[in-house]
Order: structure tokens, then C-alpha cells, then sequence
């Protein structure tokens, strides 16, 4: 595994790029970006994730596309993925903790 970071992205042509500088804006902007990683960037370059509890949350910035694993749930586009990533976050956040 590698952590995510916007240079090890993957993208083929200019749009694809511009989706990728939005997914690297939304995770900055979230405060997540340090939480990602690419799982297999050798063989998958374009696949990242992000583990919170025992949920991974796939994502594929060059689409702006968004999966919760071992669920149907996606989402595609910039504005679904922003509030996809602010609803996990947000969910993240209301977790209590019990020492």
C-alpha cells in the first residue's frame, strides 16, 4: 500500500486529469488526504481507498467516482462525491467514544 498523493494519480487524458485535481481538492478541503491510500498502485494506479472502522470506501479519482465496498452503493460526478465524503465524514464525527 501507498499513501495517496496527487502526483502517484492516475489519468489518461485531460479531463480525466481535471477530474483528479477535484478528487485531490475535495480530500483536501474533507481533511482526509493523509487517510488514503492506493491498495495496489503497481497494478492499479487509478484505484484508492479509504478504511474507517472495518468499512473500505473505494474511489477512482480520474472518474469522480465514488463505492462503498461489498454494497451497490456509488456515486459518480463532483458534487455526489463531495457529499458522499462529507456524509462518511460527518458519520466518522458522531461516532462515540467510551473510555
Amino acid at each position: 500500500m501507498i499513501k495517496y498523493d496527487i502526483s502517484l494519480a492516475y489519468w489518461k487524458h485531460m479531463g480525466q486529469y481535471e477530474n483528479v485535481k477535484a478528487f485531490d481538492e475535495i480530500v483536501a478541503d474533507l481533511g482526509i488526504k493523509q487517510d488514503l491510500l492506493f491498495p495496489n498502485h503497481d497494478e492499479a494506479p487509478w484505484h484508492v481507498q479509504l478504511v474507517i472502522g472495518d468499512i473500505t470506501y473505494n474511489f477512482w479519482p480520474h472518474k469522480l467516482k465514488g463505492h462503498i465496498q461489498c454494497t451497490k452503493h456509488v456515486v459518480e460526478g463532483e458534487y455526489q462525491l463531495r457529499c458522499f465524503l462529507s456524509k462518511i465524514m460527518s458519520e466518522e464525527d458522531d461516532i462515540e467514544v467510551i473510555e
